[in-house]
C-alpha cells in the first residue's frame, strides 16, 4: 500500500527490478501474510546479487493476525528451506518464549472471557496485553538459552546467495 516514505508499491511475486541488483534484501514479518511465500523468496533471490544477503523474520508461535490475511508460520528449518542453495549465515530467536506467552495469553483469555462478543474480545485482549507486556522483558534473559527455539514467538534467518 502506498504510504509516505514508500518508494515502490508492487506485487512481491514480480518485483520491478532487474536480476541481481541488490546487495541485501530484508523481509520482516511479511511472509505469513502472503499466499505463496516460496514464489516471493524466489523473487528475492532473483533480485539479489551473488554473494548478497537476505534477511527474513517471521512468526513461529504467534496468534492469527490478518493484515489482510494470515497464512503460515515458520520453523527455523522451514525458513531456511525457502532459500535452497543458499548458505545460512545466521539464524535464531528474534522474540522468545515470554513474547510467545505474551502474545497467546491475552488472545486466549479474551477468547474465553468475551462470551462470544468480538468487540469485548478485542477490548479484553488489549487490556490483558497491557498488564502482561512487561513479561516480554524476560526474553532479554531467556530468548537465547538452549531450547528457547522450541517455544519462540519469532525467528530470523540470514542467508548468503551462492
Amino acid at each position: 500500500f502506498p504510504f509516505p516514505g514508500v518508494d515502490v508499491v508492487c506485487d512481491l511475486r514480480a518485483l520491478p527490478f532487474r536480476d541481481g541488483v541488490f546487495d541485501a534484501v530484508t523481509c520482516d514479518q511479511v511472509l505469513e501474510h502472503v499466499e505463496d511465500p516460496r514464489a516471493i523468496c524466489r523473487e528475492f533471490l532473483r533480485a539479489t546479487k551473488t554473494g548478497g544477503l537476505i534477511h527474513i523474520a517471521s512468526p513461529f508461535l504467534f496468534p492469527w493476525h490478518p493484515s489482510p490475511s494470515d497464512y503460515t508460520r515458520w520453523t527455523q528449518a522451514g525458513l531456511a528451506s525457502l532459500f535452497p542453495g543458499c548458505t545460512v549465515i545466521e539464524q535464531g530467536v528474534l522474540a522468545g518464549p515470554f513474547s510467545a506467552l505474551n502474545a497467546f495469553l491475552p488472545a486466549f483469555l479474551a477468547t474465553i472471557l468475551c462470551f462470544g462478543s468480538r468487540t469485548l474480545q478485542t477490548i479484553l485482549q488489549y487490556v490483558v496485553l497491557l498488564f502482561l507486556f512487561p513479561l516480554k522483558f524476560f526474553d532479554l534473559l531467556f530468548a537465547h538459552l538452549p531450547g528457547a527455539a522450541l517455544c519462540a514467538a519469532n525467528f530470523y534467518l540470514v542467508v548468503r546467495k551462492n
